[in-house]
C-alpha cells in the first residue's frame, strides 16, 4: 500500500509587492511656503509638455544625491520645453508673494522662464546659464551653475521686473517653465513660492564664482578673478575681491601668478540691509 503525502504545501508568498515610499528630506523651507512641485507624489501629473517630440521624456525619479524624488526632463533635440501647470495667463495666479525658489541640477545650457502678470501686462522673466547678470527681462545665473551639482535658487520677481522695466509692478506669479537649448537633461525639485515678511531680510546674496571654487593655472599666465552676486530682493549686488594668500588687483582682478603655489581668493557681497556673503576660490599655480 502506497502512502499518499497529504501534507498541505506551504502557501506561495509573493515578494517584491511593497512599493518603496517616496522620500523627500527637504523639509527646511520657510513657514508659509506654497509648494508647487517637490516630486513627493511620485508622478509628473502637474507638468504639461510644450514643443515636445517622441525623444523627449519627463519622469519622476529618486535622486540618491538629494535623497528625495525629483522631476527630470530630458531631450535629444533643441526645440523642447516643459512647464509646470502650463498656463501663461493665470496658472498659479499667486498675488501673495514676490519670491520664487527652486532646486536644480544641470550640466548643459538651459533657460528657466517664470510667467508673471505685471501692471503692464503679461511678462516672461528668463533665467539662464549666461554670465551676463541682466539684459532686459533676462538674467544670467552664471555658467558655473552647470556643474552637475544640486543648487538652490531664489529670485525676488518684483525686484527683477522693476530692474528690467523701472516702474512696472508685479501683480501675480503664474508658472515655471524649463527650456532646453541643447540636448541634455535637467533635474528640478522644490519649486515653490515663498511667503515672507517683506520688512525683514535675513538672506545674504548668492555668489557665483565664474570658474568654480578651485582652478589650476600656469605660472606667469594671466588670470582674472571674477564672480557675480544675486540677492533675492536687491537683484545684482557688487562683489569685492581680495587675496588672502595671493596678490590680486581689486580693479583689474588680475591675479599674481608669478610664484608656483596654492593660493586663496575671497569674494564678498553685501546687500542693502547688510547681509554679507563670502565665497573662496583656491588657485593652484603650476
Amino acid at each position: 500500500m502506497t502512502e499518499t503525502n497529504t501534507t498541505t504545501p506551504p502557501p506561495v508568498t509573493e515578494t517584491n509587492t511593497t512599493i518603496p515610499p517616496v522620500i523627500d528630506t527637504n523639509t527646511t523651507l520657510p513657514e508659509g511656503t506654497v509648494m508647487y512641485e517637490d516630486a513627493s507624489e511620485g508622478n509628473t501629473s502637474k507638468w504639461t509638455t510644450f514643443k515636445a517630440d517622441v525623444n523627449s521624456t519627463i519622469t519622476n525619479v529618486y535622486a540618491a544625491d538629494k535623497q528625495s524624488n525629483v522631476i527630470q526632463v530630458q531631450t535629444v533635440g533643441k526645440t523642447n520645453a516643459y512647464y509646470v501647470l502650463g498656463e501663461k495667463k493665470s496658472g498659479w495666479a499667486d498675488i501673495d508673494t514676490n519670491t520664487i525658489q527652486w532646486d536644480m541640477k544641470v550640466s548643459n545650457a538651459f533657460k528657466i522662464t517664470v510667467y508673471i502678470r505685471s501692471a503692464n501686462g503679461l511678462r516672461e522673466l528668463k533665467y539662464s546659464d549666461s554670465n551676463t547678470p541682466s539684459n532686459g527681462l533676462a538674467y544670467g545665473l552664471g555658467s558655473v551653475v552647470k556643474d552637475g551639482v544640486w543648487r538652490s535658487f531664489e529670485r525676488n520677481i518684483a525686484v527683477d521686473l522693476d530692474k528690467a522695466e523701472p516702474g512696472n509692478t508685479l501683480v501675480s506669479i503664474n508658472g515655471f517653465r524649463i527650456d532646453f537649448l541643447y540636448a541634455g537633461n535637467i533635474s528640478v525639485d522644490n519649486i515653490a513660492l515663498l511667503t515672507t515678511d517683506e520688512g525683514t531680510d535675513v538672506t545674504p546674496p548668492t555668489i557665483i564664482v565664474k570658474d568654480g571654487s578651485e582652478i589650476t593655472v600656469n605660472q606667469g599666465s594671466t588670470y582674472r578673478a571674477y564672480a557675480t552676486a544675486q540677492d533675492s530682493r536687491d537683484g545684482n549686488v557688487a562683489v569685492t575681491i581680495s587675496g588672502d594668500t595671493v596678490s590680486v588687483d581689486a580693479t583689474t582682478r588680475v591675479v599674481d601668478t608669478a610664484t608656483i603655489g596654492t593660493y586663496t581668493i575671497t569674494y564678498t557681497a553685501t546687500d542693502s540691509t547688510g547681509n554679507e556673503a563670502t565665497a573662496t576660490q583656491i588657485i593652484h599655480v603650476i
